[in-house]
């Protein structure tokens, strides 16, 4: 829908960052309730979340699916879809070839084709764990996305002046390396002994989390938007494609963490090694790929080689049909 609405670079960037940061304020007001809830509830256990907050979650859920659908309402009704036509649209496209080129047009198939596509699918795809730390107040399980939704949210505005100045991929790069520079925060703050030092590093972590998050997050999507580039026919499909992938991942990673957990009542030495090693390697190792492979597409045209030559004869014949043919012109003397 993005390419739909705009073709420019700085206008797509823009319009990501807005629709990131709606995104987060959704998550922000929903980690506010759970805070809310969670912190001033007298049932249940003060340091766990145990069968007894089950009606909590309850009331979330509902709270969710209610303004879920309020707003599903308002976008479908408020949200006017284009009245161009087929043939519109093909002059449009016309006008945006040059003398003796065409745009191509793209199908699922030529996109699978193209190494740009799992290039930008990579870099697509962060993967972003994080696990509380038992010792903290339960009230933490909800502050700590907080904070990085809040960071997050403040973080998106000024990316379409950082992506002009830096470029996109560079931003890019540095929003992995701060990502990496966190997973290595993560690694230390095990080994803190003291429940405010802890506090305290944790949320600092967080905040430099939410600013990297936001950054890889709107970069990754804008890179998305310049592999569709002029072909909006195939944006849904390389949207669709890449966020499925992207929850696949993430469920098969998740699954795998569950499946090797060695946590045991009798070894919590083992398991807070054992997750030391999952929160600092796997979304770091994954953050180094995506950097990899920014660097491989440094100088790539996204989107931007899908011309065809037109022939001579064919460009005359084009050339004839329109001045011949005019829609403004009677069609009898």
């Amino acid at each position: 829908m993005i390419n739909e609405l705009t073709h420019k670079d700085g206008e797509r960037v823009a319009l990501n960052s807005y629709r990131y940061a709606w995104t987060f304020l959704s998550s922000t007001s929903l980690h506010a309730a759970a805070s809310f809830f969670l912190g001033f509830s007298v049932i249940g256990n003060e340091s766990s979340i145990t069968s007894a907050d089950l009606p909590i979650f309850r009331k979330l859920t509902f709270i969710v699916i209610g303004f879920g659908l309020i707003f599903m309402i308002i976008f479908h009704v408020g949200l006017k879809e284009s009245n161009q036509t087929t043939e519109e649209k093909e002059r449009h496209s016309k006008l945006i070839s040059t003398s003796n080129r065409k745009l191509k047009q793209m199908t699922w198939k030529t996109i699978l084709c193209e190494k740009e596509f799992y290039q930008c699918a990579v870099a697509f795809l962060p993967l972003y764990t994080i696990d509380t730390i038992s010792k903290l107040n339960r009230v933490y399980v909800a502050i700590v996305p907080l904070c990085i939704y809040i960071t997050s949210f403040v973080a998106s505005f000024p990316m379409r002046i950082i992506n002009k100045r830096l470029g996109r991929n560079l931003t890019n790069i540095i929003g992995y390396g701060l990502i990496l520079a966190c997973m290595i925060s993560f690694w230390f703050i095990i080994d803190i002994k003291s429940i405010l030092q802890i506090q305290i590093a944790l949320i600092s972590a967080c905040i430099l989390f939410g600013i990297s998050t936001s950054t890889t997050s709107i970069c990754s999507t804008a890179l998305a938007s310049d592999l569709i580039g002029l072909n909006t026919e195939c944006g849904a499909f390389v949207y669709g494609v890449m966020t499925f992938v992207d929850k696949i991942a993430n469920g098969i990673i998740i699954a795998l963490v569950q499946q090797f957990n060695p946590c045991k009542l009798s070894s919590t030495h083992t398991c807070a090694l054992y997750y030391r090693y999952i929160i600092t390697f796997i979304p770091g190792g994954v953050s180094i790929l995506a950097i990899l492979m920014i660097l491989s597409m440094w100088k790539t045209n996204l989107g931007g080689n899908r011309f065809e030559i037109i022939q001579e004869e064919q460009r005359n014949m084009d050339m004839k049909v329109n001045v011949d043919f005019k829609e403004q012109n009677p069609l009898m003397a």
